[in-house]
C-alpha cells in the first residue's frame, strides 16, 4: 500500500523535526515535556507538577515557553491563577483544574521518543508509584486510576515485591471494572488479565479475595 508507506514516512519525519525543535528548548522545558508525554496527551498542571517534583508555578514556568510555541495547548485558563495567590491549598486547586494536551500525537511521540525505549519501563513505573503516592494523600483516585494503571503497567515487569504487584492488581481489577461500566470491553479484558497475571502462584489461597474478584469480573 504505497499511500501507507508514504504517510508512514511522513510520519516520521514530522516526528524527526519535532524532536530537533524540542531539542533546542531548555532543559527544564525539555524534562516536564518528557515526562508530559509520558503520562498521555492530556494532562493537568498538579498532576505533572507531582512528577516534575516542583510548585505547579515552577512547572509551569517550566512548560510555558511549548505552550507560547503552540506545541502544547491549555484547555482553560484555570493556570492563569496558580502563583497570583500566596495561599499553596489555592494553588494546588487551581493546577488541578489546568488542563493541557499536546497540539498533536507527533510532538508527544516526539517528546516521549527522547526517552530511550529501554528506560521507558523505569520512568512510567516511577510516575505510576508518584501519582499513587499522591493519591494516597488526597484521596482521589476516580478518573485517575486509569492514568495511574496505565503507568504502573507500562513498567510492571520490573515489579518485584509481592504486595506491589497485589496492589497493582486490585488498580487492575478497578480499572476494568471502569472499563466495562464504560462499555469498553476488550480494554476492560486486558486490564482483567494483567491482574490475574500479577497474582502469585498461591493466589488461591493466599489472595482468595482479589483472585476470586478478578475472575469474575472477568467472566
Amino acid at each position: 500500500d504505497l499511500e501507507q508507506i508514504s504517510q508512514k514516512e511522513m510520519t516520521n519525519n514530522v516526528v524527526e523535526l519535532m524532536v530537533d525543535k524540542i531539542q533546542k528548548f531548555p532543559p527544564e522545558t525539555r524534562t516536564v515535556l518528557t515526562l508530559a508525554a509520558n503520562v498521555g496527551n492530556q494532562f493537568n498542571l498538579k498532576t505533572l507538577a507531582v512528577i516534575y517534583d516542583q510548585s505547579p508555578k515552577s512547572t509551569l514556568e517550566a512548560l510555558w515557553q511549548a505552550v507560547a510555541e503552540g506545541l502544547i495547548i491549555s484547555l482553560n485558563e484555570n493556570y492563569k491563577l496558580v502563583g497570583a495567590l500566596d495561599d499553596e491549598e489555592s494553588n494546588l486547586q487551581s493546577a488541578a483544574q489546568s488542563y493541557f494536551k499536546f497540539q498533536h500525537d507527533s510532538i508527544q511521540q516526539a517528546a516521549s521518543a527522547l526517552v530511550p525505549d529501554t528506560d521507558k519501563p523505569a520512568l512510567q513505573l516511577k510516575i505510576g508509584r508518584l501519582l499513587w503516592a499522591d493519591t494516597l494523600l488526597t484521596d482521589d483516585l476516580g478518573e485517575r486510576v486509569f492514568d495511574i494503571v496505565n503507568l504502573f503497567n507500562g513498567g510492571y515487569t520490573l515489579i518485584i515485591d509481592e504486595t506491589e504487584k497485589e496492589l497493582l492488581a486490585r488498580l487492575n481489577w478497578l480499572a476494568g471494572k471502569k472499563a466495562k461500566e464504560g462499555t469498553a470491553y476488550q480494554t476492560a479484558t486486558n486490564y482483567l488479565a494483567l491482574g490475574i497475571q500479577l497474582l502469585s502462584e498461591t493466589a488461591w489461597d493466599k489472595q482468595y479475595e482479589m483472585a476470586f474478584a478478578l475472575h469474575k469480573e472477568q467472566g
